[in-house]
């Protein structure tokens, strides 16, 4: 709904409850009090159902916007979710890639930082859609394919 709030609820099967509290209670102390009650206010008078069509309503735009800019490109996405992943050929990796992207002023995350044991990491970076006009992040995603088609090239040389 909004993560600034910092406040989640979790239903499980009550098999899971002894487990989920515990790991609830070594990653975080409570939940900030006037958020909580933010939190429970909205879902009770339906900003909580309104902001989350709004951000579907987003969500859909972008990814609009993505499937037209990365034609071609397998990338992978979850309707969702603004969030997408690009695979990237041999012999790029995820960081070669994030680091010949930020040349372009593009921000895109390695895979790598996602994996519990980064030598194992696909290549691959993931891009977030976010709220950007829509012909600056159509040109980004477009640029982002041509870099991924384009290959890493030659490693550069610094002293």
């Amino acid at each position: 709904m909004a993560p600034g709030l910092r406040v989640g609820s979790i239903t499980a099967p009550a098999r899971l409850y002894p487990d989920l509290v515990a790991v609830t209670q070594t990653t975080s102390w409570m939940a900030p009090p006037l958020m909580a009650e933010l939190a429970c206010r909205w879902i009770e008078d339906g900003t909580a159902e309104a902001l989350e069509r709004q951000r579907e309503a987003v969500t859909r735009r972008l990814h609009g916007v993505a499937e037209t800019a990365l034609e071609g490109a397998a990338y992978r996405r979850e309707p969702h979710n603004a969030h997408l992943w690009l695979p990237l050929e041999a012999p790029w990796s995820g960081a070669e890639f994030a680091a010949k992207a930020a040349g372009h002023r593009i921000l895109v995350t390695p895979a790598e930082h996602f994996a519990i044991d980064p030598s194992r990491a696909p290549a691959a970076v993931r891009l977030c859609l976010s709220a950007l006009d829509e012909e600056l992040l159509s040109a980004a995603l477009e640029t982002l394919v041509a870099l991924a088609r384009g290959g890493p090239g030659p490693a550069e040389f610094r002293m």
